[in-house]
């Protein structure tokens, strides 16, 4: 022991010692300086620092542990590996050990927490072999916990298979819902009864302050579909959206399947509900033209009185 500020731990011919060889050392100082009569505040400062010493070797061992097992995905090895190394941790915050091993060790804690709760997050989910609205609440935790696992670079493996199984689920989930969200549409028949169409079915030319002229800059009506039809290729287009990510996340194959079937109904509707749009555009644009005729003759009639 040289002085109240340092202890001299260097091996002789300034060779750099282990830890353990460093504690030793400073252990057979410390008798040394006892059997001396050396100043006790100064042993104190020996004494601090070999506990420090043994806190750094005990940080680092714990850290090697949790390498060497990672990723942390089971209980048992959360509970004796990750958490005596979250007890280090916060003493070695509380000590002067270096400041690069007290990172390592924050840095794979947060790793190993997030591993570990993507891992239970992702076996709430691995048996279920469609998703349903049930498994949103699921769903919602998986995403968020691979959010996390992504922000303290988890094992890529780990984080792309909980990526895979959120990506089916949530396809199916979309396909579901795509097929039940399609509108209750009157499909156009024969000869339809009187009052059969609303006026949702039936689309309309859009009126301006030139109506029944047609806007002076184009000379062509802008024709408005009815409400259903664009109902019908909103829910079309997004059932369409959902195969196409269902087939890349490889979804259940008996809801692919329904899936399918209601698209060729659906579109079935779709081309009726476009060949009655057509008709009634032709209508609307005949009536209109109709009714601009008079009024241009309206008009030249008052410009010759």
């Amino acid at each position: 022991v040289t002085s109240r500020s340092s202890v001299n731990i260097d091996g002789s011919g300034g060779r750099r010692l282990g830890i353990l060889e460093k504690v030793d050392l400073l252990r057979r100082a410390i008798k040394q300086a006892e059997d001396m009569a050396v100043e006790e505040e100064l042993i104190d400062e020996a004494r601090d620092l070999v506990q420090q010493l043994l806190l750094q070797e005990e940080l680092r061992q714990q850290i090697e542990e949790v390498r060497k097992a990672e990723p942390i995905i089971t209980q048992t090895q959360y509970c004796t590996l990750v958490n005596p190394l979250a007890q280090l941790s916060r003493r070695a915050q509380e000590s002067k050990l270096p400041a690069s091993l007290v990172h390592t060790a924050n840095f794979l804690l947060n790793k190993s927490h997030a591993e570990y709760w993507l891992q239970v997050a992702n076996n709430r989910l691995a048996e279920v072999e469609c998703a349903t609205e049930d498994s949103v609440g699921d769903m919602n935790r998986l995403r968020e916990a691979i959010r996390k696992a992504d922000s303290v670079e988890a094992e890529a493996k780990l984080v792309g298979n909980a990526q895979s199984l959120l990506s089916r689920l949530s396809a199916e989930l979309e396909i579901r819902r795509a097929v039940g969200g399609f509108p209750e549409v009157r499909v156009p028949i024969p000869e339809p009864p009187k009052d059969y169409y609303l006026p949702s079915d039936i689309g309309h030319i859009m009126v301006d302050e030139n109506y029944p002229l047609p806007p002076p800059d184009t000379g062509q009506y802008v024709w408005i579909p009815s409400d259903a039809l664009k109902a019908q290729r909103s829910a079309v287009e997004r059932l369409k959206k959902g195969l196409v990510e269902a087939d890349k996340a490889d979804a259940n194959a008996d809801l692919v399947s329904e899936a399918k079937l209601k698209q060729r109904e659906s579109l079935g509707i779709l081309k009726k509900l476009e060949a009655k749009d057509e008709e009634d555009r032709t209508l609307g644009e005949a009536a209109a033209t109709k009714a601009a005729k008079k009024l241009k003759k309206k008009k030249k009639g008052k410009k010759k009185k």
